[in-house]
Parts: structure tokens; C-alpha cells; sequence
């Protein structure tokens, strides 16, 4: 049986962060040789996306909150129930 190798990154974001305050560099891979993902993409570049072709947040912008969002509510269709026939 064949050892399992895990991909590995240089830090994970805290468990605790909110998603929409993650960055770039919280998805960087580990930069160890064995790490699976080094190399191995079909164009022999590491697997994934390349994180330095995304843009940076805007500056200046509004901090997001942590709150929830607001409850989803159910969009009218306009049609009203079908007339039951007897």
C-alpha cells in the first residue's frame, strides 16, 4: 500500500476568521519539495489556482462585519394558487 501524502500550506487561516476575510495568502502551498501538489498540474506547474493573478482587495473599503446575513425570504411569482375542481 502506497503512503498518502497531504498537501500542505504555509498557514491555514484561523478557524474563527470569517470566510469573506480571507486572503490570497491564506491559500498558499507549503513550499516543501514533497508537498503533492508542487509541480504536478498537468503543465508540470503546481496544482491549484495561481493566487498572484488575483486582484487585491480594494483599499479603503468598509470593513464587512461578522454579522449574519439577513434571512432569505421567498421571491413572489405572481401566480396564484390553482382553482381545485370538483
Amino acid at each position: 500500500m502506497s503512503q498518502r501524502r497531504l498537501v500542505t500550506w504555509l498557514a491555514r487561516p484561523a478557524a474563527e476568521l470569517a470566510v469573506h476575510k480571507h486572503t490570497k495568502q491564506d491559500y498558499l502551498l507549503g513550499k516543501e519539495r514533497t508537498n503533492p501538489a508542487r509541480a504536478t498540474a498537468e503543465d508540470e506547474k503546481d496544482a491549484g489556482f495561481e493566487s498572484d493573478q488575483l486582484p487585491d482587495p480594494p483599499a479603503g473599503r468598509p470593513a464587512a462585519t461578522d454579522a449574519p446575513p439577513p434571512p432569505l425570504t421567498p421571491a413572489p411569482t405572481g401566480m396564484r394558487p390553482a382553482a381545485s375542481s370538483r
